[in-house]
């Protein structure tokens, strides 16, 4: 069965780790300042304050010429709409990342029903117009929360453990396979 995995310290994310340094900083940063304080390369940090931008969570000020680099402007940046800890998932473009939006639909589900559910049923019931789910997205979501420790499983049928219930936000799967929770900071696993 799975249960709660330490896995060191609270993993966070590099789009984590630059929107905790705008909160530090909310009046006046740069994309540059950005990259460097947290160790993510500058097309990257680049990317996600864009989205921000388009978003309308932080807005341009200015544009000031960078005396290290001649010919190099540097835009300025203020926040203008702090959400709180967890950093907006959001593509380039401003939109929400269409599989958070699916993992939210779902984990609320499991949630708010508390229910049982195979993985065409979750499909159905979390799906909207603006957003199917396909039965093999629920299926492969289902799979690694069981395999984190956040559901029974009788039959095909899955249902959230009420202990697991760790709030509103969808736990995340990473590339490694990994659950991170963002509602309690941490990476999920099975212990060995």
């Amino acid at each position: 069965m799975g249960a709660y995995m330490s896995v060191g310290k609270p993993y966070q994310s590099q789009r984590q780790l630059m929107w905790l340094e705008i909160r530090k900083c909310p009046n006046d940063f740069t994309v540059l300042q950005i990259s460097k304080t947290c160790n993510v390369k500058p097309s990257s940090t680049r990317a996600y304050i864009v989205g921000l931008m388009r978003a309308g969570f932080i807005h341009e000020t200015s544009k000031q010429p960078n005396h290290l680099n001649r010919g190099f402007v540097a835009n300025h940046y203020q926040l203008i709409k702090d959400v709180g800890y967890t950093a907006p998932e959001v593509t380039e473009r401003g939109t929400p990342t269409p599989m958070n939006i699916k993992n939210k639909a779902m984990w609320n589900t499991l949630r708010i029903t508390n229910a049982a559910f195979t993985s065409k049923q979750l499909a159905q019931f979390a799906s909207t117009p603006e957003h199917t789910i396909s039965h093999a997205c629920a299926a492969t979501y289902l799979s690694y929360l069981h395999t984190a420790g956040y559901l029974s499983k009788t039959g095909q049928k899955y249902q959230l453990l009420k202990k697991m219930n760790t709030g509103s936000m969808p736990p995340a799967v990473k590339k490694n396979g990994q659950v991170f929770d963002p509602n309690i900071n941490t990476l999920m696993g099975v212990e060995k």
